[in-house]
């Protein structure tokens, strides 16, 4: 389906980017909305709590694919093992040139890591306040809709 997209997108003359953050924007919203004042819930999910976790299963596939389409040297996609493996192995700890140590790729994959650690942290105080899923779906979703709407006027790929 992604490619489809992809190839319709470029057809128009647009650049994946926008469009991809665009979807994903909108299915965190739209998670949000599913699961609008619904709480934690341990033990057997309910229905809400499927269908919320089925939209952010969708929007985390269109973030790695949007990541790896984007393709940023040193910017690792979303899977955390691999961020933090980057990470590590490109510090003066690890030392290893094909992590990219001594190319300053440690400092963006040091953000990354701790922009996963900062919304981790994030979330889970919000889950432990007992607060609905709203809370925590509403202010990504609009955090990355608002840097689409920054990317849309972003020249096309070629005249039509």
């Amino acid at each position: 389906m992604r490619g489809r997209l992809e190839g319709a997108a470029e057809a128009l003359g647009r650049r994946w980017f926008v469009i991809g953050l665009g979807i994903e924007g909108g299915l965190i919203l739209v998670a949000a909305g599913a699961g609008w004042g619904l709480t934690a819930r341990y033990g057997e999910p309910t229905g809400r709590h499927m269908t919320v976790a089925a939209l952010l299963a969708a929007t985390m596939g269109m973030r790695n694919v949007t990541s790896m389409r984007v393709n940023v040297p040193g910017l690792p996609t979303t899977l955390v093992t691999r961020s933090m493996t980057s990470f590590l192995g490109g510090s003066a700890l690890g030392q290893d040139g094909a992590f990219g140590y001594g190319t300053g790729a440690w400092a963006r994959r040091a953000a990354a890591v701790l922009a996963m650690f900062a919304g981790g942290t994030a979330g889970a105080l919000l889950v432990r306040a007992g607060r609905p899923v709203n809370w925590l779906l509403v202010p990504p979703g609009a955090v990355v809709l608002a840097v689409a709407l920054a990317y849309l006027p972003q020249p096309r790929l070629h005249a039509r």
